[in-house]
């Protein structure tokens, strides 16, 4: 049913970046050709939000730190340029089929019913792709970049007639949209102002209580599998979060007067603690012991992730001066 296409036109690197934020920078790319991908994560911000219920996939109700959709496309409109409508819930796929050749829809769904990703038949999560109409054919873009239990995710694109895609979404009940145009290039953000406004997040979630009634949360949830499972993800979108942030700055201007390696010290730190909160997920949905510490090591990072950026920032500071 898909044909694909060359991968030149999201030849990015995704591989730090979640599925919305990769989706959003390979629509960037397409419309800019500019390589910005990883200002998506310039910032590392810890904001843990209640869950709205269409996200609550697995009907935990646990706090995430994700950022809401429209959050996430604003910020991509001021970092990376793109023009975008409000986040709209539709249940027919003819919204994305008649749409003008300049416009690209985000489209966010449950990955279960999505035929090309891993996820497939086997895992209910939302998950993102881009799609726009051109000559009278459906152009449908995934970049996300990831290794799963059931294969791997790798940036694509394919080629499909209306009535293909009409057919390849023909088992999602609804799914999210959101408009995406060409917009004016955004201003790029500087490492001193990134790392500043992270720093001072970090610091005030661990004086207002943010980091101890998040992991709380998870700790007094009856049913610990879900919640290491809900968890791993979580820890997951923070390491990679992390990645990206370190990236970023090695392709900021002041990467030659920049020492980032503190960033990506930390950034080491987050995926192993995402490796670790994984292995204690399977033992949990094994019905074998999970081991301790699991989420002290998360308030660990979360506490000390600060000082180690500020030496990033000092640097970053220097370099303006």
């Amino acid at each position: 049913m898909f044909e694909h296409l060359a991968r030149a036109e999201i030849d990015i690197d995704t591989s730090a970046l979640d599925c919305i934020q990769a989706n959003l920078a390979a629509v960037a790319n397409a419309v800019h050709r500019t390589r910005r991908e990883h200002e998506l994560g310039a910032v590392f911000a810890f904001r843990p939000r209640v869950v709205v219920p269409e996200d609550d996939q697995d009907g935990t109700g646990l706090p995430t730190i994700e950022p809401t959709l429209a959050d996430r496309v604003a910020t991509a409109g001021t970092s990376l340029g793109l023009c975008h409508t409000a986040p709209q819930r539709v249940s027919v796929p003819d919204r994305l089929t008649d749409a003008p050749a300049n416009v690209w829809h985000l489209v966010i769904a449950d990955a279960f019913h999505l035929p090309w990703v891993p996820y497939y038949q086997h895992k209910h999560a939302g998950h993102s792709f881009a799609v726009r109409t051109a000559n009278r054919s459906v152009e449908l873009l995934d970049a996300y970049t990831n290794d799963t239990p059931w294969g791997a995710a790798r940036p694509s694109v394919w080629t499909l007639t209306p009535a293909a895609l009409r057919s390849a979404l023909d088992h999602v009940d609804s799914f999210t949209v959101v408009g995406l145009t060409r917009g004016s290039a955004g201003v790029p953000l500087s490492p001193a102002e990134a790392f500043a406004t992270t720093v001072g997040d970090l610091a005030s979630a661990a004086d207002d209580g943010r980091i101890d009634s998040y992991l709380d949360a998870y700790a007094r949830h009856p049913d610990q599998a879900a919640a290491l499972s809900r968890l791993t993800t979580e820890v997951w979108l923070m390491a990679r979060q992390r990645l990206a942030q370190a990236r970023w700055l090695a392709t900021t201007d002041a990467t030659s007067r920049t020492d980032d390696r503190p960033a990506y010290e930390g950034a080491d730190q987050w995926l192993e603690a995402a490796e670790a909160t994984y292995l204690a997920m399977r033992r949990a949905q094994r019905g074998r012991p999970v081991p301790g510490g699991v989420l002290d090591r998360i308030a660990h990072l979360l506490r000390t992730d600060g000082s180690r950026l500020e030496a990033c920032l000092q640097e970053a500071t220097a370099v303006v001066r």
